[in-house]
């Protein structure tokens, strides 16, 4: 086996880190799609395996019809992307209501495109970047695996805080909602403690003053 790296080998190895860092992003998210609708955090894992798995096979074998294939559904990636960002997906609870834009998805998406481009005419093209690399080529090269693993860690640590911090809001909310559970007046049940009180209104009272001790306003 020849150790001279092909121009042709550098690119693909380019499109295998970019395609496994997308792919890693789409896996990040799986958690949290699944709790707001199952059909679409299963469509991330099977975006997210495909992904990975493509970008390890181009790494190693130089396939003009894998090529196509991985191209032709990145395309489809950003397609689906650009029409959940615009008029919203035609599915889940929140049917086309159009999301907001993400700095994880944003450099996920910039990952897809230039793979589908590459991909596309790498697969159309076999006897394309056949030469070897040459000392130009190689600083490229090496620059483009630095910038496309910068990237791609950059929005995978992005899709990770997203997903702690989308936890910890629903965690703050819930915990807020159980503190709110005095009543807006008092409530009489009927039973008396022993000095004549009724239970109710001795359990309204204390409850305000603990949340007026933890410096929360439920009457706000």
């Amino acid at each position: 086996m020849s150790l001279v790296l092909a121009q042709r080998s550098a690119a693909r190895l380019v499109l295998a880190t970019a395609a496994v860092g997308a792919g890693l992003i789409h896996l990040a998210f799986v958690p949290s799609h699944v709790r707001e609708y199952l059909p679409l955090g299963v469509a991330f894992l099977a975006a997210g395996v495909f992904q990975v798995l493509w970008g390890l096979l181009v790494a190693v074998r130089d396939s003009p019809q894998w090529l196509l294939v991985g191209g032709a559904l990145s395309f489809v990636f950003v397609a689906v992307y650009l029409l959940s960002r615009t008029v919203g997906l035609p599915l889940g609870p929140e049917a086309f209501e159009a999301e907001a834009f993400g700095a994880s998805d944003l450099l996920c998406c910039a990952l897809e495109v230039p793979v589908g481009i590459a991909a596309m005419v790498l697969g159309r093209r076999p006897g394309a970047l056949q030469t070897r690399l040459g000392a130009r080529w190689a600083v490229g090269f090496a620059a483009s695996l630095v910038l496309v693993g910068s990237a791609s860690a950059t929005a995978l640590a992005t899709s990770n805080e997203h997903e702690h911090g989308h936890s910890d809001e629903h965690g703050d909310s819930h915990s807020h909602n159980q503190g709110t559970a005095c009543p807006s007046a008092p409530v009489r049940t009927g039973v008396v403690d022993e000095r004549g009180v009724d239970t109710g209104v001795t359990a309204y009272f204390r409850c305000l003053l603990e949340h007026q001790h933890d410096g929360t306003d439920h009457h706000a």
